[in-house]
C-alpha cells in the first residue's frame, strides 16, 4: 500500500526478495558468522553447516558468498 492507501503490484521476484532478506535477517548475527568462518577455514562443508545448523542449503550458500 502507498501513502493513499493504494494497493501497489509488486512483482514476484521483489515478493521473493523480500522473504529472503526477512529469513536472512531473522538468523542471528552469531550464527552467521560461525557458518562464515567455520566454512572459510574449511572445519564445515556447506551441507554440515546446513545441517548442523537446521538452515536450508541455498541459504547457506548465500551467506558463505556475501
Amino acid at each position: 500500500m502507498n501513502r493513499f492507501g493504494e494497493r501497489i503490484r509488486t512483482s514476484s521476484f521483489t515478493r521473493q526478495a523480500h522473504r529472503l532478506h526477512d529469513a536472512l535477517q531473522s538468523i542471528p548475527t552469531a550464527t552467521k558468522t560461525q557458518i562464515r568462518h567455520g566454512v572459510g577455514a574449511r572445519h564445515l562443508t556447506p551441507e554440515q553447516a546446513a545441517q548442523k545448523f537446521d538452515l536450508p542449503l541455498p541459504i547457506v550458500n548465500l551467506l558463505i558468498s556475501s
